[in-house]
């Protein structure tokens, strides 16, 4: 009668362990992909990383927002999150009117211990979000505050505006047009 006893306490330990260490694996994360109205940033933020999955001190993170699914090793991002970090955000440049499917992928990898630290192992798992997520830029933001005035010459106009897109002024330029006809392609940093 000993034997049956002790046998069901260890099948009903194993099964509580085997329960609680696959619900923790499986547990979601919890991120987003967001323009939040610019025309060239998506922002990943996320929270509820697993800051201890391995529990000695020295392992890491990595996320992944794959392009087709989470096993293509095509990414459109891959972002080192340090290692205690469970909460944080990136931008990632794309353009304007630029729409984007995720399929986010957490590595996890570092030691753990066997009896403690002391004498850890290695430890790293990969969790895979339940599903993809879609995402868009918006369009193209143009000048605002654009005003004319001829009152500073005779010969010319004077024509100012204020930057409004989210594209770096490296990457872009402001073309002006008389009509239809372009009559200037100035830089990304110019205002007039």
């Amino acid at each position: 009668m000993y034997l049956p006893l002790l046998l069901k306490k260890y099948l009903v330990f194993l099964s509580l362990f085997m329960f609680c260490f696959v619900g923790f694996i499986n547990a979601g994360h919890n991120y987003s992909y967001k323009a939040n109205g610019s025309d060239y940033y998506l922002t990943f933020s996320y929270s509820a990383g697993y800051t201890n999955f391995c529990s000695c001190s020295n392992y890491s993170t990595y996320v992944y927002g794959r392009k087709t699914s989470h096993s293509d090793s095509n990414v459109w991002f891959g972002l080192a999150v340090g290692g205690t970090a469970g909460a944080g955000s990136t931008n990632i440049a794309f353009g304007p009117s630029q729409t984007r499917t995720f399929y986010t992928t957490w590595h996890y990898s570092g030691r753990k211990p066997y009896i403690s630290c002391v004498t850890d192992v290695e430890c790293k798992t990969t969790v895979n979000s339940n599903n993809p997520v879609t995402a868009s830029t918006a369009a193209i933001k143009k000048p605002t505050n654009v005003q004319a005035s001829d009152d500073v010459s005779d010969n010319y106009i004077d024509i100012t505006w204020d930057k409004a897109t989210d594209i770096p002024e490296a990457d872009h330029r402001y073309k002006i047009y008389q009509n239809t006809t372009l009559i200037a392609t100035l830089a990304g940093t110019v205002r007039s």
